[in-house]
Order: C-alpha cells, then structure tokens, then sequence
C-alpha cells in the first residue's frame, strides 16, 4: 500500500544513499526528469542537478542535526532543458542505513500559480475601482475628487448640477472657486488639516457658490485618500444640497412661529400639560386667567390656586371634575362651565373643551384645552332673559312673566290652599296724552305710574305691564274683598296729578278683578280680568268692577257681533242714510252727510254708536268706511244728473283714523271720485278731532287728500283735547260744533262757547256747521253768530236714498227763511 501511495504523490520524490545514488523515484520524478526509474536508479545526485547541494562543512551538519532543508536547484531534464525545482530535503534513518530523500516541485508553476493570483487580484482591483468609478458617478449626492492643495480632479454629474457648472468647466477650478467667499477660509483650513495627516476625515456645512452667484448650501463629509508612499495625496468629499431642507426647517419654523402667534393671539385661553399634569404652555389668554402658573403643583392643586369652581361659583371643583384632568385621562371635554374667582374676586365664566395628546404611535403624552371667556355672553344672556320678561319703558314683568308667575302661584294654591286675586288697571283716554305730547312723555308717564304702583303694593305682589297703558297685578294670599280695597287705593295713588310738560295732569284709571283658582286657565283669568276692566271703563263712577258671568257673555255676545258685521256687506244687511246739510245764510239745502246704518236679521236695527266702535277696534272700518265712501259719491253724483239744479250739493262722508292710517286711502279716495265722476271739492270728509294731535303718516295722508281739492271737516269739535289754536297748521276747511254744545241754546239762551268757536274759526278762515239741531229756537243765535251751516232732526233726519231721491227736487227749491241775517250786524258779533 505505501509504495502504492508513494507512486501516485503528485510531487516527484527522489531517493538516495549516502553515496548520492538514487535507490528509488517515483512516477513523477520520470515525469519531472524525462527519465525511466531504471534509468534513474543507475544515476546520481550530481548527474541531476546542476549545482549539486554545494553545502559547506556546517551546512552539512546543520542538515545531519535538523533533518530537514528547504531551497530551489536546476536540474538538467533528459531532453537538455533546465528546469529550477523547488526541494525539499530531509534524511530517513535506520538501523540498516540511512536514506536521503527529495521531494521536488517546478518552480514555474508556482511562479505562475503567483502569477495567476496576482493578475486574479488585479483583476478584483479593477472591478473594485470600476465599481467605485461607477458610485462616483452615479452617486445620488455630490462626489469631488481633489488633491489636498485644493485642485479639482473628478466632479460626479450631481455635483455639476448643483454648481450649474459642466465638468469640464468644474475640472479648470479649484476648491476655493467654487466655495462662498465667507467659507474659504474655513475650507482652506480643512484642505490643510487633512494635507498634513492631523485629521484623515470630517464632515462639515459649507456654501457653495452656484455659476449664477447664489449660494448652495451643503452638508459635506470628507476623507483623505493615502499615496503609495501613505502621506495624503487626495481628499474625496461627498456633498449633500440642503436647500429644499432649510427651506422646509424655515418654513417650519415659520410655521410653528405663526402657531405660536396664533395660540399666543387667540381670544380663547390654551392651556396643555404632560402625562405627567406639568403644565407646559399657556398662552396669553390662558396666563391672564391663570396667573403664577409657574409655581402650581399637580392637578390636585389646580382648583385651590386658580379658584376653579362649579357653574354655581360656590363649590370648588374636585379633582376628577377638571376639564384638563379629565382630557388627561382620555376623555373627551365638550362644552364645560366653570367659573374663575380671581384672588381679586372677580369671577369668570368659561366654556372649556379639550381632549388628550397623542404622539405617533399612539402614545398618549398630555392633553390640551380651551377655555373661551363667556362672562359677557352669559350677561347678555341674562339680560336677554330678562328683557325678554320685562317690559323696556317699565321695567315690569311682561305677559309672560306675568303668566309664568300666575302659573307658579296656581301651583302653590294646590300644595296650600290660599286665596288669590288678579286685577287688571287701564289709564283711561291715555292715547291722547300721546297725540298731544308725543312718546317720550307716554313713556315718562308709563314709568310714574308704574313707581307709584310699585309704592302702595307689596314686595311680594306681581306688577305687570301687558299692553300700551294697560297693567296687571297678581296678589296671592287675597281675599276678593281684600283685593276690591287694594284696587280702590291703587286707584287714589295712580289718579294723583302727574307734572306733564310742566302742567299737573290728572289720569283716570279703570281696574277689573277676577279671583283665581288653582284649576283655572291662565289665558282665561287674564280675559275674564280685561272684562272686568272693560266694565269698570263703561261706568262713570267707581271704576272698579269685578268680574262676573255676565260680563262673559256680554263679551260672547261681541265677539258675536263682530263676526256678524264682518259679512254684513255681502249679505245686504248694511245701508247708507243720507242727512240733509242747510245753509245758515241763505236757507238752501247744501249738501247731505252719508251715514252707516245696520239691519241685522234676528236683532234688528243696531245703533252706529254701538257697530261703529266695534268695527273701528277691529279694524273693520277700513272696508266699511271704503264701502260707504264709494256709495255715497255714486249717490251724490246721480242726484246731481238727475236734478241739474242740485249740481254743487257736497257729500260728506266720515273718515276713521284707522284708514287714515292706511297707506292706501289716498288711492281708494280717488278712485271712488274717479268712478262717480264727480269732484273733488264736492266731498267733504269728516275726521275726529283726534287726528289734530296725531304725527305721522296720519298727516301726511289728510295732506295729501287735501292738495287733490278734497275739503275737510273736524267732526265733534270740542270734544277732545285739541284747540282752534292748532288748527291754523292743518288742512281743515270747517269744524262741526258737536251737538252737546248746541244743546245749551234752550229757550233762546247764550251759549258763549259756541259763539267764541264761530269767531274764532272765522279768523282762521274755517267755515262752520252746527250739530244735532233739533228745535227753532236754536236758529236765531246761530245765524245771528255767522254760522255757516247747520244739520239735525230739525232740518231732517237720516233717511235711505230712495227716499231722498224722492223728494230731492222739493228739497233743493225749498228754502227755510226768505229773510237773511243783516250783514252789518253780522260783522259787528263777528268783531
């Protein structure tokens, strides 16, 4: 088996005596040498080997000791070529002899297996320096190349683009030329530092200098690259833009500045703790109602040193109870109250909402909230609340509040028992204070009545104001009689002179009662009071009334009416009467007075006095008076074609201030004239005096109604509260003496007021006309005063067209005198 192995090693083995003859070789020592192991055998050391082992006599001896030697020696193969082999020699002893033995190995390959490795590793280095050139070029950042005395070797495609410089112009520069003027010196100290070996890398900002001028800015990192003699020889720097990322830190820091701003400006308080209930930001708002912030604890001391309380301003908020606190604990806070009490004492409302802070994974790390300042909004609320149960001119409970507190106190009345009354209180004729002074002084008179009230009733007692001069007063605990002397007093302090615009005026009061139950409807008790009211108004004395079943019938028995006389047109239940109007001066019929009459089918005639104020309240007169207006001016002008001789006969017809007040009266007066085909001076319309003191559009419609040659008539002067004296400023063309004054003239007697209403209505020049002449007697003083014209029972009572129509003729001839009134003598009373 070994002399098997010994013939297959790859390496040539040779072995010899100690008189260097070969004994044995194997199959590659043939191969190496070109020689059969025959031939071999036959041959010696030195018929091998050129140079032979040349040992000196210590050599020799160093082997004999070792055992072993290692060297390269020619050989000479059988075919003449020398051949270097590497040997490795070593002796082999035993008890018969000893054995020289030599493993050879060509030189040349492993010379070439070096080789081989060498241009193996060349091969890796290229790769290597492609691939690096490839990185270089290709690199997504800036790459330079430059030696350490600043000169620019290689520059990467990117880097080009950075400077706006093409390589070959980048290659013609140094260092210096493409650094900011401000950074060359530090550059020049870095080009230094790496040249002298101190530093062999470092990364540092600079400002590149872009070929149109502006900078570049730019984090570079640099590393010095050794020579072969290993000093530093090259510097290769990769250089990263940082516009965009300073444009974004800028516009970050912008922005978090604007937040800042923001927050810093916001009209509501920001207030944000850590997880840990530090408190880390309050803005402006927040550190105005939360001062010394700095020196807080925990949220456990929060309430105590803020002064956060309750909604109720009382009780200080627990812990648990803190929007912040809550928020902290991953609640959500929506719309909180509580109030601020400042160590001052001033106490704030605040609305708070918040939530907690969580960071991007979801951590939660702190919580936020808002605290927005609602003290005003609350006090306007309040306020709002409170106007909207009072009454402005006052200051008294409204109808609401008055109906809310009638219901609280029906509620007592179940629990316990107690009598309770209401009564209602109405200033009697109060619009005419208006009419004559204006508003301000009605609102002036408003407020004394309601002082006065508030001076003879209890504290306790309900005082309200539920209409223009209309007041309530709810007393629990009352009696009805108890309630009828309280109304009594409060009439006595409310009828007391009032100083108005610097005259002591007396106002008169009604009052109507109405005992309260517990079950009663509270709409119903404020009715059944203004019943009671309205009843102690129809009275003349007493003016107090409480009220009774039949007062709600009467009430019923209105309403009643009222629908009844809403459809009284349609149905034909209505007429017009027409009176006759005579001249005082010569004794001719003049003109008639257009009148309203009702026959109603189940109560019969109803008397003006009672359907005209009803329609007048309900605003049914607006209709009605239209209705009468354009029947009257149809009538009048058939008489006039019918009887040619009647041709400047006048109609006169009444006018409401309800339609006065209607913006389209002067529009429906010309057209009823326009549909009669009659003119404009041949109707008189008749107004109350009230319309004297009314401002407004009233005024302006009887204005212009009077520029269209319509003429115009006060109806009852003397009545009212108005003067001749007013009259100089106001379209009027005449004014009736109403009849109570010409029911003085009995028996011929002197009637003074209605003399002076003569003369002094002609100084104005205003005619006049005497009302409700019923007797002869009256006549004389009349004419011989100058007045001018004169209506009632005397001359003829109100009779239906028809009627008149038929004896139109007589009555137009006819005259009632045939002597006139001395003109001289005329002059002299009129003097």
């Amino acid at each position: 088996m070994y002399w098997h192995l010994f013939q297959q090693t790859p390496d040539a083995v040779l072995i010899a005596d100690d008189d260097a003859r070969y004994v044995e070789a194997n199959a590659a020592a043939s191969a190496l040498l070109g020689y059969s192991r025959d031939e071999l055998l036959r041959m010696t050391v030195a018929d091998v080997f050129l140079t032979g082992l040349a040992w000196t006599e210590q050599e020799y001896a160093a082997f004999l000791a070792v055992g072993h030697w290692r060297g390269e020696l020619e050989l000479r193969r059988k075919d003449g070529d020398v051949v270097t082999v590497e040997v490795v020699a070593s002796i082999i002893r035993s008890p018969e002899q000893t054995l020289h033995a030599a493993v050879l190995r060509e030189a040349s390959a492993r010379l070439r297996g070096q080789q081989a490795m060498e241009e193996a590793r060349e091969a890796e280095l290229q790769i290597a320096q492609d691939r690096a050139r490839l990185a270089f070029a290709h690199a997504p950042i800036g790459m330079v190349l430059a030696e350490v005395n600043g000169r620019l070797r290689e520059v990467n495609r990117v880097f080009c683009d950075m400077l706006g410089r093409t390589e070959d112009e980048l290659l013609d520069l140094s260092v210096d030329d493409i650094t900011q003027a401000q950074d060359v010196g530090d550059s020049r100290d870095l080009l230094t530092l790496l040249a002298s070996g101190a530093i062999d890398s470092r990364q540092v900002f600079k400002r590149y200098r872009h070929a149109d001028g502006h900078d570049v800015p730019a984090v570079v990192s640099v590393s010095v690259i050794n020579g072969a003699d290993g000093s530093p020889r090259f510097a290769v720097a990769q250089a990263q833009d940082i516009t965009e990322q300073l444009h974004m830190r800028r516009a970050l820091v912008e922005q978090q500045t604007f937040t800042a701003a923001v927050l810093e400006n916001l009209d509501s308080g920001i207030v944000s703790c850590d997880d840990t209930g530090t408190l880390m930001m309050l803005n402006r708002v927040a550190r105005q109602m939360l001062p010394d912030h700095e020196t807080v604890a925990g949220p456990e001391a929060w309430s105590e040193h803020f002064g956060l309380y309750r909604p109720d301003g009382v009780s200080l908020l627990p812990m648990t109870e803190l929007p912040l606190y809550q928020a902290l604990q991953g609640d959500v806070v929506r719309d909180c109250e509580l109030v601020i009490r400042a160590r001052s004492g001033k106490a704030r409302t605040v609305n708070v909402n918040g939530h907690a802070i969580y960071d991007g994974d979801g951590v939660r790390i702190g919580a936020l909230v808002a605290l927005h300042d609602i003290t005003d909004r609350k006090g306007a609320e309040a306020a709002l609340a409170y106007q909207a149960l009072h009454d402005p001119v006052t200051d008294l409970a409204n109808r609401v509040l008055l109906s809310d507190r009638l219901q609280h106190a029906q509620a007592r009345q179940i629990r316990n028992p107690a009598p309770m009354s209401l009564f209602m209180l109405s200033l009697d004729e109060f619009d005419r204070i208006g009419d004559i002074h204006g508003y301000r002084v009605v609102d002036e008179v408003l407020g004394n009545v309601a002082a006065r009230l508030h001076g003879c009733l209890r504290p306790a007692d309900t005082i309200a104001r539920v209409d223009g001069a209309e007041f309530a007063v709810l007393l629990e605990e009352t009696l009805p009689e108890d309630a009828l002397a309280i109304a009594a007093q409060v009439l006595d302090v409310v009828s007391e002179p009032i100083d108005i615009a610097g005259q002591p005026t007396t106002i008169q009061a009604s009052i109507g009662v109405v005992s309260c139950g517990a079950s009663d409807d509270v709409e119903q008790l404020l009715r059944r009071g203004d019943l009671a009211r309205q009843a102690a108004m129809a009275q003349d004395e007493g003016k107090v009334r409480i009220f009774t079943s039949t007062m709600h019938d009467a009430a019923t028995q209105q309403i009643s009416l009222e629908n009844d006389l809403r459809d009284a047109v349609d149905r034909g239940e209505l007429a017009v009467h027409y009176q006759p109007i005579y001249s005082l001066i010569t004794g001719r019929l003049d003109g008639f007075e257009a009148l309203a009459r009702w026959n109603h089918p189940r109560r019969g005639l109803i008397a003006p006095a009672t359907f005209i104020p009803l329609a007048e309240s309900t605003g049914i007169i607006v209709s009605l008076g239209e209705w009468v207006l354009r029947k009257a001016c149809r009538q009048i002008r058939r008489w006039q074609q019918s009887h040619p001789d009647t041709g400047r006969l006048t109609m006169s017809v009444n006018l409401s201030v309800r339609q006065l007040l209607d913006p389209s009266t002067t529009q429906v007066v010309a057209g009823a004239l326009a549909d009669a085909d009659l003119d404009p001076d041949q109707l008189m319309l008749e107004i109350t005096e009230s319309i004297v003191m009314h401002r407004g559009s009233a005024r302006t419609t009887l204005g212009q109604l009077h520029s269209t040659g319509v003429r115009i008539a006060i109806d009852d002067f003397g009545t009212g509260y108005s003067s001749l004296s007013r009259l100089h400023s106001m379209p009027v063309d005449k004014v009736k003496i109403d009849k109570s004054f010409i029911d003085e003239l009995r028996g011929g007697a002197a009637a003074p007021l209605v003399a002076a209403t003569i003369i002094m209505a002609h100084s104005l020049g205003l005619q006049t006309i005497a009302e409700g002449v019923e007797r002869a007697e009256q006549l004389p003083f009349l004419r011989l005063h100058g007045c001018d014209q004169a209506q009632g029972y005397l001359f003829g009572r109100p009779e239906p067209a028809d009627v008149i129509g038929d004896r139109l003729a007589e009555l137009a001839k006819r005259r009632l005198w045939t002597t006139s009134v001395d003109p001289g003598r005329a002059k002299q009373v009129r003097q």
